[in-house]
């Protein structure tokens, strides 16, 4: 039975590359061009061998895409691979990914033969330790721009983490693709049980036949269609919680929403 490789990056032509390399190896390939489409893929049931994942994507990045990955398989046989351009930056935090090897995206001629190296290692069943676990640095350096664009991301993402309010973040699917510590604390649910999961199942105290809540769906539609903060009071494990959904605009056009929710 041919081995199964899941390739998440939202670079289409970078997945062909790593695809082109794994077929003629005898892998079955399962692509996503983004967290959320691999995340998708997940719920599904696909048998994955080998998981490899960029770390910036738009809707679920790298980093809570392999953060889901591990919830989702506590006890993974697999091996989850970043393939990133940010490697070099992110050397002091890698280990908190959670990935078991990290290899940086550099020229495609000095990539393959990285790539290559790295599964000949690992179908002959070679032991990677942990001096290993970042494959291929040598003549890379931290570049200055994207080191600074990095940090200007992480103090971001420190401000809604570190914020007492919950913040959600809501595709036009209107599934969540992003939840900080406060809004997963407010709901009572586990990251695995939000990402990726419909709004408006979200509030329900009981996990058991969930079923869709039509005033927070109506207050989804209304707040896109006029462009409005929609506010509404629901019940959760925490007791009664207010909800102010927003339009998220990027660029001026509508990408989804923004759910803040807090206890009243």
């Amino acid at each position: 039975m041919k081995k199964q490789v899941l390739i998440v990056d939202n670079d289409f032509f970078f997945v062909n590359f790593l695809s082109e390399i794994l077929e003629p190896r005898g892998y079955n390939i399962h692509k996503a061009y983004d967290g959320k489409e691999g995340i998708s893929l997940i719920q599904q049931g696909i048998d994955i061998d080998y998981l490899f994942v960029d770390m910036i994507m738009i809707k679920v990045d790298g980093k809570d895409f392999v953060t889901y990955v591990n919830q989702a398989y506590p006890d993974r046989e697999f091996s989850i691979i970043v393939i990133s351009g940010t490697i070099i930056e992110r050397l002091d935090a890698l280990r908190a990914i959670g990935a078991d090897f990290y290899l940086p995206k550099s020229s495609m001629a000095t990539m393959e033969q990285s790539f290559l190296d790295f599964m000949d290692a690992m179908e002959h069943d070679r032991v990677i330790d942990d001096a290993e676990m970042l494959i291929n640095t040598k003549n890379l350096y931290p570049r200055h721009e994207t080191a600074e664009l990095i940090d200007a991301l992480n103090f971001k993402t420190g401000i809604i983490d570190s914020s007492g309010v919950g913040i959600l973040v809501v595709d036009k699917d209107e599934r969540v693709i992003s939840a900080n510590q406060s809004a997963l604390f407010i709901l009572g649910k586990a990251f695995i049980d939000t990402i990726n999961r419909p709004l408006s199942i979200l509030f329900n105290i009981s996990d058991e036949n969930r079923k869709s809540d039509k005033n927070i769906i109506d207050a989804l539609r209304t707040s896109a269609e006029f462009s409005t903060t929609i506010r509404l009071n629901k019940i959760t494990s925490k007791g009664m919680t207010k909800i102010t959904i927003s339009p998220l605009l990027i660029e001026q056009k509508f990408s989804g929403w923004v759910a803040a929710i807090d206890i009243i």
